[in-house]
This record gives structure tokens, sequence and C-alpha cells, in this order.
């Protein structure tokens, strides 16, 4: 266990110093935006290609981890999204978005430099086809020395980029909203003076959120890949691992777009990503054992 949150904890790290620059303004959006526009257009991409053109073809993707990661996720989207309607009394547009807050893995963000970083640079493999990735692995095609350390040089910012863009995300998504939109928030909200609409229920509906995420989707990804369409051992505990990663930034977007409960979702992402640090180690440590 003191291994893997050796692990973890730097990663984690840079996230909360990424959280405090922005909260102190050292960062505002417009520099959010550059950083993000080099993590997607440029380090993720690179590092995708790398991961998977330096791979044996056999490494490569599996078709029947999307088939276990796809399944897990709509049974649990829509079991939780009855849920949330049933026991909140919401809409349900705005139970789906707490369906979605249930399973949408922070991947844009944490699976890409996270999941080497625990099981080695295999691990993007499953993650990340990328074409023509592909054909450099079928191929054995090989860079030539500067090509290489240039590729090498920007997958290497790939994690601490994304690491700073998700805290200061973190931080500049909780910011104060518009105050027209301020008005509109709860539209599809539980109705006023239920249990739902208390601070109590925002914190249970939170909590659903956060339980279905960090500890039953990995069970259940584990369950099915293990009995019910068997996944290679490498192949399962990297869809276990992803399965257990915190709540996504895009939740708030899509959540503001629409006006739909910003607040518990944007508590959801904040307090899923704390929690994480351990419930993390804890099923990377299990998967460790098994």
């Amino acid at each position: 266990m003191r291994e893997i949150l050796g692990v973890l904890v730097p990663f984690f790290a840079i996230v909360a110093l990424g959280y405090g620059a922005a909260r102190f303004r050292l960062i505002w959006q417009s520099g959010l935006n550059g950083l993000n526009a080099y993590r997607f257009n440029f380090a993720l991409p690179v590092m995708r290609f790398r991961g998977v053109a330096t791979r044996d073809l056999a490494e490569l993707a599996d078709v029947r981890l999307a088939f276990v990661y796809g399944l897990t996720t709509i049974a649990l989207f829509l079991l939780t999204a009855a849920i949330a309607a049933r026991a909140f009394g919401l809409d349900r547009p705005t139970a789906l978005f707490h369906g979605l807050g249930a399973v949408q893995s922070n991947n844009g963000f944490l699976a890409l430099p996270l999941m080497p970083a625990l099981f080695g640079e295999a691990a993007i493999a499953p993650l990340a086809p990328l074409f023509v990735g592909f054909v450099f692995a079928s191929l054995r095609i090989h860079l030539p020395g500067p090509a290489q350390t240039t590729v090498d040089l920007l997958a290497a910012s790939a994690a601490p980029a994304v690491l700073f863009a998700l805290g200061a995300s973190l931080s500049i998504h909780r910011g104060p909203l518009p105050e027209a939109l301020a008005r509109r928030i709860n539209k599809g909200a539980s109705p006023p003076g239920s249990f739902g609409s208390s601070r109590r229920g925002q914190a249970v509906r939170v909590a659903l959120m956060n339980v279905v995420k960090l500890a039953v989707m990995p069970v259940v990804v584990w369950a099915v890949g293990t009995h019910l369409i068997p996944l290679p051992p490498f192949h399962l505990k990297v869809g276990v691992a992803v399965a257990a990663l915190p709540t996504g930034v895009n939740l708030y977007l899509f959540s503001s777009r629409y006006l739909r409960d910003v607040g518990a979702f944007s508590a959801a992402i904040l307090s899923s990503t704390v929690i994480s640090v351990a419930s993390l180690a804890f099923v990377v440590w299990l998967l460790a054992r098994a």
C-alpha cells in the first residue's frame, strides 16, 4: 500500500497545486485554455501514439474490455438515474445527470497519465487505440533518434500538464456563476421543501454518485470482466482501475450548459477527486494482491 500511495500522492499533489494556483489567481481561464489546448492537441496525442506504437500487437486494445466497460456504464447509469428520480423527486433530465455523475470517469485528465504510472507503459495500449500508432506497431517501425527523443519529451510533459489543468479546472469551475444563470440553476431539481432540496438532501445525492462511481463501478467491472465476459488479467486490472477514477469535469460543463443542479454536480466532482486518493489506492492494492 505504501508503494501505491507513493505513486498516487505526487499525482494528486500536482492536482492540488493547480487548484491552489487558480484559487489564488496565479492562473486565469485564458491561461487554462492555453494549457488545455497544449494537452489536447500535442501532449496527449503524442503520449497515446508512443503508448501504442511501441507495443506488441497482442497488448493492444481488446474489444472485450470496451464491451465490459460499456455494459457496466450503461447499467449503472440507468440504475442511478432511476434511484435519483424516485428518491429525490427529480425530473428525468436532472436524474440522468446524476446517472452520468455516477459513471463518467475522469479519463481525459487522469487515466492516461496515471495508469502507466501504476501498471507500466503497457497500460496505455488498452486505453488509447490510435490508427497511426497501430500502423507503427504492426509494421514494427522505429523512429530515428532525434524524432524519438522529441516524441519522448512531448509525452513526458503530458502528465504534469494534464494534472495541473485538472486542478485549475476544479477551482475555476467552482467559482460564482453569472447572476442570470444562478437564478435558473435549480431547474429540474427536487421540489422546494423536499428532502432532496435541503442541504442534507444534496449531500445524500452527492454521496450516491460518489459511492457508485468509486466503489460500485469498479466492483461491477471486475465481476463482469471475470465471470461474464472474461478479460486478460492485465486488461481487467486496467479496466477496474479506470472505473475507480473520480468523476470527470465534463459533468460540470454539461450541467451548467443545461442548467441542471450545478451545485450538486460540482460538489460531486471535487469530493470524488479528493476521496479517490484513498479509494483508488485501495482498489489498486486489491488488484495487486489478486
